[in-house]
């Protein structure tokens, strides 16, 4: 049967390319280049596709697994299609009576069909965004087959991650205007929201690898040693800390909470699942948190992370006033919702007295995706992050692979950390933090279904 081998190889490589590059033009929340990022997506799966009608290529078991995570994002793109659908002016009126009321001159000019989206403009772009992560969902699963290419996936996000990390700290120390750190991203908050992805995955990859040998044997015990300090465990740790350093010097103080909060829910729920291995993953996460919290944190300033969130209060903040505001929109539009990609548009007119300002996104992934959804888009979007969480979690239950269990913490702990930060910001709008979030959701179906391999598998397989 044929296998997504070497036959595969340079799809692979170009969807390593592909995450590399999607935060580099500004977070690529930009329409050519969130275009770009697209047109990569439907390339690389045209191409997948030419060798699947060939034979050079098969469905490999994660795909297959994933399915019901698969039809529930397919669910949710397909919504946002619907909503771009001209109905009759009386099922509009029955399923959301305030869009015909947007519509309400166009009806007595052109005739009695309206679409649900009060932008259509706006939700095509965002149908074909959709449609591109869904895409992409599929190709992570179709291709990548192996823990080799899952380790080297994940070596990929830690390279992306530290050099982001290096430019924005580079950045930020170097005396000039800015003093927060934000590498090519225009937010902070969004590098910071990158960051704890790929954190949790680093972390996973560090947790993949056997621990040290314990022999009484003076040589063994050096040999174990020599590893840790000059070894592939070294390097990981070194990349590690730089991106705490730039988390840190971002100064976001959502970002900093969700990660510290991920490693520490995350790590609760592996020392539970972690039956055999408990002691060895204790220590390991209470190193992390105490190397990077008391150590490098101090030396680049944590402490004004910290001082931020002190001074935060409702009164300094506007944030919370927009979602405020937008409840009425959600409550207006909760069943079909006001269209994918509407909100900047829409918004204005629940702003009476224009004190808001503009806003493109609220500062809630939860309520911007609910108003433009609904609840018949917004449930099965939700089911798919929830089996995924489901699936990063029990991969962790594997006690024989090293690179299921580490990879299945990682997701699980990327997962968690945007749904933290997504509660005042809005990640998961930037099409590379949207992307990332999408990879973690596939990393977790490809953990649960590797085939059993040695927990001493190296990384240079």
């Amino acid at each position: 049967m044929p296998i997504a081998g070497s036959n595969g190889r340079f799809i692979y490589l170009g969807l390593l390319f592909l995450l590399l590059w999607s935060p580099i033009p500004l977070g690529s929340n930009r329409p050519w280049s969130a275009a770009l990022l697209m047109l990569g997506i439907f390339l690389l799966a045209g191409c997948w596709l030419c060798l699947y009608s060939l034979g050079k290529v098969a469905i490999p078991a994660p795909f297959i697994l994933a399915k019901p995570c698969l039809l529930a994002l397919a669910l949710a793109v397909a919504w946002n299609g619907v909503q771009l659908i001209p109905l009759p002016e009386n099922w509009v009126d029955a399923l959301s009576p305030y869009a015909t009321e947007v519509y309400a001159s166009e009806l007595k000019m052109q005739g009695h069909s309206v679409p649900l989206s009060v932008d259509v403009d706006a939700s095509l772009f965002s149908l074909l965004k959709g449609t591109a992560y869904l895409v992409f969902f599929g190709l992570v699963l179709l291709v990548v087959d192996s823990s080799h290419r899952l380790k080297m996936l994940a070596c990929t996000l830690l390279v992306g991650g530290v050099l982001q990390a290096s430019y924005a700290s580079l950045r930020a120390l170097s005396g000039q205007d800015w003093t927060d750190a934000n590498g090519t991203f225009v937010n902070r908050n969004h590098l910071a929201g990158y960051l704890e992805m790929c954190l949790g995955i680093g972390i996973g990859l560090l947790m993949s690898y056997p621990k040290i040998n314990s022999s009484t044997r003076w040589r063994a015990r050096l040999k174990g040693v020599l590893q840790l300090l000059l070894g592939p465990k070294a390097l990981i740790r070194i990349g590690l800390a730089i991106m705490v350093i730039a988390l840190v010097l971002t100064k976001s103080r959502m970002g900093n909470t969700a990660f510290f909060t991920s490693l520490l829910i995350s790590g609760s729920l592996s020392m539970a699942l972690f039956k055999n291995a408990k002691r060895s993953a204790a220590i390991l996460l209470a190193s992390l948190i105490i190397i990077d919290m008391f150590i490098v944190g101090q030396w680049f300033g944590i402490e004004k992370v910290a001082t931020r969130i002190q001074q935060t209060t409702l009164v300094t903040e506007d944030r919370d006033e927009a979602d405020v505001s937008a409840l009425p929109l959600f409550k207006d539009y909760w069943l079909t919702g006001s269209g994918v990609g509407s909100f900047y548009n829409i918004f204005c007119q629940y702003d009476h007295n224009g004190s808001m300002g503009f806003w493109d996104h609220v500062h809630n992934d939860y309520v911007e995706f609910a108003c433009e959804f609904g609840v018949i888009g917004f449930v099965p979007l939700s089911l798919a992050v929830l089996f995924s969480l489901h699936a990063g979690m029990k991969a962790q239950l594997n006690q024989h692979t090293g690179i299921r269990r580490g990879m299945g913490f990682g997701s699980v702990m990327g997962i968690i950390a945007i749904l933290i930060h997504s509660c005042v910001d809005f990640n998961l709008q930037i099409p590379s933090n949207a992307l990332l979030f999408i990879l973690n959701m596939a990393i977790a179906w490809i953990a649960l279904s590797l085939r059993e391999t040695p927990l001493t598998d190296k990384i240079s397989q």
